[in-house]
This record gives structure tokens, C-alpha cells and sequence, in this order.
């Protein structure tokens, strides 16, 4: 398979590599703070702020969000 530079794509939500019941976990921070959510937000990351419930979510998230800090292609 070939490299490709697409820009992810910032979806309302987003999984979390594995089934996880909580509603709203994975969901954009665009609105007020849902119960017992934790906030995933890396301000150099190309995925945008996050909710996601406390524990594995969260660490998923966060690791998505720094993944996305790297440079792709000719960044720097």
C-alpha cells in the first residue's frame, strides 16, 4: 500500500478501538461537559478536543490526539 498525506477526518464521534457503553465517550468537545467525561485535548494535534469516559477511553483518546501531532508528509 502507497503513503497517502490525507487529513483525518474530524468526525462528531469517534470510536474508541473497542466497545465501550458509555454515551458521549469519543464525542467532539463542542458543547458543555457530559458526566463523569474526561476531556482528551492536545493543542499541536490535528484531532480536535474530545470527550471520553475515564480509564482505557481516555488513554485511547489521548494517544489518538498525540498520533495526530506528528508531522505527515513534508511537515515540520
Amino acid at each position: 500500500m502507497g503513503k497517502t498525506n490525507r487529513t483525518p477526518e474530524a468526525r462528531e464521534s469517534r470510536p474508541v478501538g473497542r466497545a465501550c457503553l458509555v454515551e458521549a465517550c469519543g464525542t467532539a468537545a463542542a458543547g458543555p461537559r457530559p458526566a463523569r467525561m474526561v476531556l482528551v485535548e492536545l493543542a499541536s494535534s490535528r484531532e480536535p478536543a474530545r470527550w471520553y469516559c475515564a480509564g482505557p477511553c481516555a488513554v485511547y483518546g489521548q494517544a489518538l490526539a498525540e498520533v495526530r501531532a506528528l508531522p505527515v508528509g513534508g511537515e515540520r
